[in-house]
């Protein structure tokens, strides 16, 4: 049985990642099918969408999902950036700037 191919924009899950078709190719050498995703978790990792053969995919593993999903997940890794970059801010330490003295010659 073959399995039903994702139309471009359908909200997809992949695993545990939420994500969107970006496009889907066909080869023409073997008749497999190319998706394009591109998930929440590569917007956070700046990231490419990334490419998986659907008729290579194990069963169930590539399934539809809902854009509340996909909100929901885009929700938490913001959360996760905001809060890392706070970390990050309480660990600088202002200090004075270091003077650089420039010669100049005329």
């Amino acid at each position: 049985m073959s399995k039903p191919i994702p139309q471009i924009g359908s909200v997809v899950r992949f695993g545990v990642w939420n994500g969107v078709v970006m496009d889907v190719f066909e080869s023409t050498t073997s008749n497999k099918h190319i998706v394009q995703i591109m998930f929440a978790k590569n917007i956070y990792k700046r990231q490419p969408a990334e490419l998986h053969i659907l008729e290579d995919l194990a069963e169930g593993l590539l399934l539809p999902s809902k854009k509340d999903a996909l909100k929901e997940e885009l929700a938490r890794y913001n959360s996760s950036a905001l809060a890392e970059a706070d970390q990050l801010l309480e660990k600088a330490v202002d200090q004075e700037p270091i003077p650089v003295e420039v010669e100049v010659h005329v």
